[in-house]
């Protein structure tokens, strides 16, 4: 039988084995690039982040960014077309 103790350190040692996989070989998230990247891009348009996507994209420029306005469009993007439906619900 294993005592909790065992089974403790046996996560705890697979999930560093797992977290350090993914961070080696795919990267990780840096909390303070959002935080620069959603000031820069607070009041952009769906129009300027694709711009800025192309752009980037392009330039072979940060990934971090890239992924970061990538995201910040699909949410655009998703939000206006949510809003769209709700007002072609509303009129029919």
């Amino acid at each position: 039988p294993f005592t909790t103790q065992e089974i403790s350190k046996y996560i705890n040692t697979k999930i560093t084995v797992i977290y350090n996989y993914f961070s080696e070989n795919y990267g990780f998230v840096d909390i303070n690039n959002n935080k620069v990247f959603e000031s820069k891009y607070k009041s952009a348009s769906a129009k300027d982040l694709r711009k800025v996507l192309k752009k980037l994209k392009s330039d072979n420029g940060n990934l971090m960014e890239i992924k970061f306005v990538a995201k910040k469009l699909r949410n655009r993007l998703r939000t206006r077309a949510d809003t769209d439906q709700q007002h072609a619900d509303m009129n029919a």
